[in-house]
């Protein structure tokens, strides 16, 4: 009789603990992990083709007429309010990915929000954005303005025409109880 070793326990990260992935089908660049606090990390989508790519930098004056537009990076963000934070709307550039083939990718914010910060990482290794995707290489933190109340920041983007990703692991998980039990 042989016996098989237990499978060593899968245990989610902190990303997957704290945090729910939507995704919007207007803007497929992005997604988003949304806090319960109501905060927001933007990040690169898993199926863009910047990850098949190789980064050479990442822009945050976005306008279109050089040394007029807001450099995202040079923001200030102060107090509980979030003030001096930038308005972004749907169709607001976040950043410019510079590719070394030369190609550029102008990524959006999707939702309206305040902007929070952008990561600072990506000015020294902009290839954070391909490697660590949902650690250090998230693109920036915003703040979506309160609907009803202030516990309620979901935007009604992601109540519209969203793709959820926890169902999918919902359903993944209770496949894997109904394995567990069958298997005792």
């Amino acid at each position: 009789m042989e016996s098989q070793k237990p499978s060593p326990p899968n245990y989610s990260s902190s990303v997957e603990k704290n945090f729910e992935k939507h995704r919007i089908d207007s803007n497929p660049d992005v997604e988003y992990l949304r806090h319960p606090s109501g905060v927001i990390v933007v990040l690169l989508s898993n199926s863009h083709e910047i990850l098949q790519k190789s980064v050479s930098k990442i822009e945050w004056n976005t306008s279109q007429k050089k040394g007029r537009g807001i450099d995202r990076s040079k923001q200030q963000v102060v107090g509980k309010g979030k003030k001096g934070g930038l308005q972004l709307f749907p169709d607001t550039r976040l950043c410019i990915i510079h590719c070394t083939d030369g190609s550029t990718y102008s990524i959006r914010a999707g939702i309206k929000a305040t902007l929070v910060e952008v990561n600072d990482r990506l000015f020294e290794n902009p290839d954070l954005i391909q490697t660590a995707r949902d650690y250090h290489g998230y693109i920036a933190i915003v703040l979506p303005p309160a609907i009803d109340s202030k516990s309620n920041r979901k935007p009604k983007e992601f109540c519209q025409g969203v793709v959820k990703e926890e169902n999918e692991a919902q359903e993944k998980g209770s496949n894997l109880i109904e394995e567990t039990v069958n298997d005792s």
